[in-house]
């Protein structure tokens, strides 16, 4: 029985490795990468209280529904360096 429940959550583990089983709390870094942005770049955001995130165990957590939800409303205000726009004039 106890081989059978093992081999069960190696199975389940196996499968969120592989990605066939989504995650549904992301680090920091896996966040940055969800996102496409740096490590960096979503502490900032954190510490400016611009994107969802929790704590556990004093660790920082991002929810992937809330960032999915983050992304496509009104409520990160994306500034644009110089950089940035000229990267979007090229594009244009």
């Amino acid at each position: 029985m106890n081989e059978k429940i093992i081999n069960a959550i190696n199975s389940l583990s196996q499968k969120i490795d592989e990605n066939i089983i989504p995650k549904t709390w992301l680090t920091v870094p896996e966040a940055g990468e969800y996102l496409n942005i740096s490590e960096s770049k979503v502490r900032k955001l954190v510490a400016e209280d611009r994107i969802p995130y929790n704590y556990v165990d004093r660790k920082i957590v991002f929810s992937v529904k809330k960032l999915d939800m983050w992304v496509l409303s009104d409520s990160q205000k994306t500034t644009f360096t110089k950089t940035d726009k000229n990267k979007l004039e090229i594009l244009q």
